[in-house]
């Protein structure tokens, strides 16, 4: 155990005191990138607020163009929804006027139309009347020729009864003749 114990005193007499050195400028070393870091963390908030304020002021500038943009644009869009609103008035205007010329005319073509159909159709009832009225007189004679007729059949039919019944009186008388006639011939 003594070569173990006199590695470590040696390891302890030479390197401890490179150790400290080593310690202290590594400490050392820390430090001043430390401060460098902190310089340049700094420098880096300062860059970027800097940045910020150039951004920020770029924005409010794109901001105010943007507003005057939209500014111009309702402007031009109002002047021409104005716009659209006349030609559409005018051109409803002129649709009412032909459609008010259009109506007039098809009124004006019935009222036409109408007053050809009801003077064809007072025509039309005229001689309607009439061939009715001749019509009629026509029924009137074939009735006045078929209460005649029937009379004339119901006379004749009076005097075919006359007949007929003289006949049958002729008959009987006849059948008397014989009867009398094979009585005396029998007799």
């Amino acid at each position: 155990m003594g070569a173990i114990e006199d590695t470590r005193k040696l390891i302890q007499d030479f390197l401890a005191p490179e150790l400290r050195e080593l310690s202290v400028r590594i400490g050392a070393l820390e430090e001043r990138m430390d401060a460098r870091f902190s310089a340049s963390d700094e420098r880096a908030v300062a860059r970027f607020s800097t940045l910020e304020e150039r951004t920020n002021a770029r924005f409010k500038g794109i901001d105010g163009r943007f507003d005057a943009l939209e500014a111009r644009m309702d402007a031009r869009f109002s002047a021409s929804e104005a716009q659209i609103d006349a030609r559409f008035n005018a051109s409803e205007a002129q649709i009412d006027a032909r459609f008010s010329a259009s109506e007039a005319r098809i009124d004006a073509r019935l009222n036409a139309s109408e007053a050809r159909i009801d003077t064809r159709l007072s025509a039309s009832d005229a001689r309607f009347s009439a061939s009715e009225e001749r019509t009629e007189g026509r029924f009137k004679g074939v009735d006045a020729r078929f209460d005649a007729a029937e009379r004339l059949a119901n006379e004749r039919h009076a005097q075919v009864m006359q007949a007929l019944s003289r006949l049958g009186d002729v008959y009987e008388l006849r059948e008397r003749v014989a009867r009398i006639e094979s009585r005396e011939r029998a007799s």
